[in-house]
């Protein structure tokens, strides 16, 4: 599975008198999805801050490099869900509970 790598901030603080100016780091932050609780109601069980491991078959619907814009949309054609849990190695591949040949479009309704 491939790790991402955070967009992180720098910016410079501490300005004032006798106050030297100190290098300093906002919160990383992470590209984010939404999805309605209709197409993956296994996240009404969840609480904020559990990881789960999500497998997506999409379709390219919009691919946009540009100045400003560096991106991709997919259309979800398929979803599964599997909770992680804790000491699972984020590094390895895990196979959804339903997986399906690949090419094959995975039931969105389970």
């Amino acid at each position: 599975m491939r790790k991402i790598t955070p967009k992180q901030d720098s910016y410079m603080t501490g300005s004032g008198p006798g106050k030297p100016m100190k290098k300093e780091k906002g919160n990383p932050v992470y590209p984010k999805f939404n999805i309605g609780l209709e197409h993956l109601p296994e996240a009404k069980n969840m609480k904020l801050g559990d990881h789960a491991h999500i497998q997506i078959h999409g379709k390219l619907s919009r691919l946009s490099q540009g100045g400003y814009d560096n991106s991709a949309e997919f259309e979800i054609h398929g979803i599964s869900h599997k909770k992680k849990h804790k000491g699972d190695d984020e590094s390895t591949e895990t196979k959804p509970d339903n997986e399906e040949a690949e090419g094959e479009e995975v039931d969105a309704k389970k």
